[in-house]
């Protein structure tokens, strides 16, 4: 699996795209925004292992988005 390496700026430009791709009570979107919001380093983790658990397609979908702002 390709995985992507996020910092807490880039989780929370992600938690929009990702909330509007799977939804946002999907606890990917959840945890994007948890940890852009609190930075606790376990949020952090969590989030990081969720977005790269996503299907490859909607990563890259939720990435293209952000690299458009």
């Amino acid at each position: 699996m390709d995985e992507t390496a996020l910092d807490r700026d880039t989780m929370g430009r992600l938690a929009g795209p990702v909330a509007f791709i799977l939804g946002a009570d999907h606890p990917t979107a959840r945890a994007l925004k948890t940890a852009a919001e609190r930075g606790f380093s376990q949020d952090v983790k969590q989030a990081q292992i969720a977005f790269n658990r996503m299907k490859s397609s909607d990563r890259a979908t939720a990435l293209e988005m952000v690299e458009d702002d």
